[in-house]
């Protein structure tokens, strides 16, 4: 294997010289010798020893990003986006799929712990923030924008997102409005939702009454959409338009609403969160709350290498949410 000092004769210069261009560290190295090491490296197929490089500077140049589905298009874009952005800045990111699950994610951060990566992204709730800090790494939380802004977090403007859907519907005439939380019950009735703080702020600046039936916490997946279907269909005073917990429960509600013979939009109107590309694949297309997923990643990306160098970051960073009118919903 080749190391800097094969590269150095090669390229005609000085060890030092080439440590600094393949570092990234082009401080008083000119273009054209910038360019003469680079060809020198690859020809000879000069790989970094980064783990000697790590010991060196204490940093691994890694980061562990902890979402909870890749499959689904949302978070692949978030990953996409912060990949894109080490890329360019030289860091190599850790994929981790957690399933939404506390155990799960407990399992990376101590894996994160033992293989010193420099800082973790993670999506969770609450429960956790005492266990990621105790890592004693660098973080940054994305999504579940909430009450909580002692650390750093990178989100999607839900509040305003939510209002903005409840506003069109209303002014379409809809009052028996439902809303699906992705959070469990007593999570999301406990303020730390700002998608539910918008539907309960929303009810009470229109003078309407909070009904229990109409509210739903769900899992944000088809599955449960369909069910959620199910129990509609079986409702005698059902609603007339929901705001779903993301795109993939949305499709899933309207396949299965499709099947009973329910509508959509005429009998109910649905409004998906996420405009993944399903949301505009399937029939009725889905009016639906986009959320910036590429920028979300590379923002979250971002804040980290600001935490990581000590730099002054936003606290909390709510990036703005658009609503896509489709063929999902209509006035009454």
């Amino acid at each position: 294997m080749s190391s800097i000092l094969d590269v150095a004769k090669v390229a005609k210069v000085s060890k030092s010289t080439v440590s600094r261009v393949l570092s990234g560290n082009n401080y008083g190295v000119s273009e054209e010798t910038k360019i003469k090491v680079e060809k020198a490296a690859e020809e000879m197929g000069y790989v970094k020893n980064y783990l000697a490089s790590s010991l060196r500077t204490n940093q691994t140049k890694t980061i562990l990003l902890i979402i909870p589905d890749v499959s689904n298009n949302f978070w692949a874009e978030v990953a996409r986006g912060a990949q894109d952005y080490f890329d360019k800045m030289g860091y190599s990111l850790i994929l981790a799929n957690s399933d939404g699950d506390n155990n799960k994610q407990l399992k990376y951060l101590k894996m994160a712990q033992r293989n010193k990566v420099d800082g973790i992204l993670i999506n969770t709730n609450d429960t956790l923030l005492d266990e990621i800090q105790n890592t004693g790494l660098p973080f940054v939380l994305i999504g579940n924008a909430n009450s909580t802004s002692r650390f750093p977090r990178v989100s999607s403007d839900s509040y305003e997102g939510i209002k903005r859907a409840l506003e069109y519907l209303y002014d379409n005439g809809h009052r028996k409005i439902a809303m699906v939380s992705p959070s469990n019950k007593d999570s999301a009735l406990s303020k730390v939702s700002n998608r539910v703080n918008s539907y309960s702020d929303f009810l009470e600046s229109h003078k309407m009454e909070f009904k229990e039936e109409y509210f739903f916490c769900c899992q944000p997946n088809l599955k449960d959409g369909e069910e959620l279907a199910v129990k509609i269909s079986k409702m005698q005073n059902p609603p007339t338009a929901i705001i779903a917990a993301n795109d993939l429960f949305a499709a899933g509600f309207i396949n299965e609403a499709v099947r009973r013979k329910i509508r959509i939009p005429e009998d109910i109107s649905v409004i998906g969160v996420d405009d993944i590309p399903l949301a505009s694949m399937i029939n009725p297309k889905l009016t639906t709350l986009e959320k910036p997923k590429h920028l979300l990643g590379k923002v979250a990306a971002e804040t980290i290498i600001s935490v990581i160098k000590g730099e002054e970051v936003i606290q909390n960073n709510k990036l703005p949410v658009n609503l896509i009118i489709r063929e999902s919903s209509k006035s009454i």
